[in-house]
């Protein structure tokens, strides 16, 4: 960070309006100024400043609420700054990390972009493999894939152009597509994900479509045409706008809003979402409405795994959808938080190092079963 991001991250921080990822990137830094990194601020005002950061955050956190965070982006090469219960620890053991190494021995791929294309008359389309250029050309709509990997549909008749043929992109585990829909709103599909969408949109009163998993939408600006996200358990419906919504199985269903408004329902309960705010669709069928951490909720989309105050259960489901694996606890499951970020360019074992350097959490690869096991059953 330079000078006024540093400066400005201390005021918000006195202010009290740091969120917990600013908070441990934050002290993550103040380590690494510690430990020599060079900083263009004077040391007394540095003291003067961060002694009272440090006390509002000892202050601030509950003492049976242990996190382990993990911050490899912003510290120092071959270290890693771990925050727990409040108090710094900074780990620079090359004999360690061999060893972390050789008990994560066989490692695994990270996914990439890739999806398959289902046709309304159900032709399917690897798009992982397919050169670019044209791919179809149904009821008066051209498909075409860019060199960047995008999915583009344009009308090439906009006579013939029917709302009635789906179509149905869908990604596997360790997948990730993009795809520009007939009206021209941009949609990321994270991995496990499907989206069903008609080729053409000039005949509906409303832009209808289909999600299950996780995706990010940029809506093109249509008053005449609400656009509609249907999911299994909510519907979205917005006019233009940028949202991000998470519905994978057995998750709960979260909404957060970049820019915009949305309105959120489920069966007679709606909220209307401003930006910098998240819905959660609760059990009871009501929304919990609070604020959002847009670079930790949008996290997947910039390649990135985010994570804060998270079980070793949820940390590993986004492990299972980016590197198809299979995950095994072994015995009883770590009751851990933990918090930290790495490139989802990494190989698996990156990840898991990264987690195994808490001391609470241990791995072992076999095929594409990671099996987990807690310190505390060893």
């Amino acid at each position: 960070m330079n000078r006024q991001e540093i400066e400005d991250l201390i005021h918000k921080y006195d202010q009290g309006l740091c969120n917990e990822r600013e908070k441990a990137l934050l002290e993550t830094w103040y380590a690494g100024w510690n430990l020599n990194e060079s900083v263009d601020i004077s040391e007394d005002a540095l003291k003067e400043d961060l002694s009272l950061i440090r006390q509002k955050t000892l202050e601030a956190i509950q003492p049976a609420a242990k996190t382990y965070r993990l911050w490899p982006k912003f510290a120092a090469a071959a270290a890693v700054i771990i925050v727990v219960g409040g108090a710094l620890f900074y780990f620079d053991k090359p004999d360690a990390h061999q060893n972390q190494q050789q008990a994560i021995a066989k490692d695994l791929a990270p996914g990439s972009v890739g999806a398959t294309l289902t046709l309304a008359n159900g032709k399917k389309i690897k798009l992982g493999n397919s050169n670019s250029g044209e791919l179809a050309n149904e009821a008066g709509v051209t498909i075409t894939k860019t060199p960047e990997g995008e999915l583009v549909y344009e009308l090439s008749n906009a006579v013939d152009a029917a709302s009635d043929k789906i179509n149905t992109l869908s990604t596997t585990n360790a997948e990730t597509y993009r795809v520009r829909l007939p009206d021209k709103t941009e949609v990321w599909l994270n991995a496990a994900s499907v989206l069903k969408y008609p080729a053409s949109f000039t005949k509906a009163t409303a832009r209808r479509v289909e999600l299950e998993g996780e995706a990010y939408f940029q809506v093109a600006k249509d008053k005449k045409h609400p656009f509609i996200v249907k999911m299994k358990h909510q519907d979205i419906t917005v006019l233009g706008t940028k949202f991000n919504v998470k519905g994978y199985v057995n998750e709960p269903t979260k909404t957060t809003l970049v820019e915009g408004s949305v309105q959120v329902s489920n069966h007679g309960n709606a909220k209307m979402l401003k930006p910098g705010q998240k819905s959660t669709l609760m059990p009871t069928g009501n929304f919990l409405v609070g604020p959002s951490d847009e670079l930790l909720d949008l996290a997947w989309k910039n390649n990135e795994f985010m994570f804060e105050s998270e079980s070793i259960e949820n940390v590993m489901k986004m492990v299972e959808r980016w590197y198809n694996v299979e995950v095994v606890y072994v015995g009883k499951k770590s009751t851990e938080k933990f918090g930290g970020a790495v490139s989802r360019f990494e190989k698996v074992s990156k990840v898991l190092e990264l987690l195994e350097r808490t001391g609470t959490v241990k791995f072992k690869i076999e095929n594409r079963t990671i099996f987990v096991t807690s310190t505390n059953n060893l």
